[in-house]
């Protein structure tokens, strides 16, 4: 995760469209600190949500994207899905699965190759830098990544690759 974030400090900004400009912004958060749902586009509509208790949150520490993705899919609050998961560092596939099936008992997480493409709506993204090797977890949820580091995001810039996806449909 840190290697993942480093990597786009030398870049400094990217274009996420024509008129918006991310400046990525890589000091950690302090254990403890209150975790705010942050929206990079304005909307004025509310969007439709197909996963019961969807919310969008930003993840306490570096090390808890894994975590942080499982309390939006599940609306299961962060110190509980760590709980659930037993870690508060960085984690894998299996334990995010494990977590969902605990977590949404009626849900099928299922793990789908992505090769660069986006999943299916309603899926846990891993992301890799193709530049330092890093990796992240993200959600794509109606169209939208909603990062736990950046919030809500259209699309990542090319140098970040789209993996695999664990669906929670």
């Amino acid at each position: 995760m840190a290697s993942f974030l480093a990597s786009c400090v030398p870049r400094g900004k990217f274009a996420l469209s024509t008129a918006l400009t991310l400046l990525f912004l890589t000091f950690p958060v302090p254990n403890g600190a209150a975790a705010k749902p942050q929206d990079l586009r304005s909307h004025t509509s509310p969007r439709v949500t197909s996963i019961p208790g969807f919310r969008s949150l930003m993840q306490p520490t570096f090390t808890t994207c894994g975590q942080t993705s499982v309390a939006m899919v599940t609306g299961v609050d962060i110190k509980s899905v760590i709980h659930t998961i037993g870690t508060d560092r960085p984690t894998n596939t299996g334990q995010l699965v494990k977590a969902l099936r605990r977590l949404r008992p009626r849900a099928t997480p299922k793990v789908v190759q992505l090769d660069g493409n986006n999943p299916h709506s309603d899926s846990i993204v891993f992301l890799t830098d193709t530049s330092s090797g890093g990796g992240h977890w993200t959600v794509f949820h109606n169209g939208t990544y909603y990062d736990p580091i950046f919030g809500r995001l259209d699309a990542y810039p090319s140098w970040i690759r789209k993996q695999f996806a664990i669906s929670v449909n």
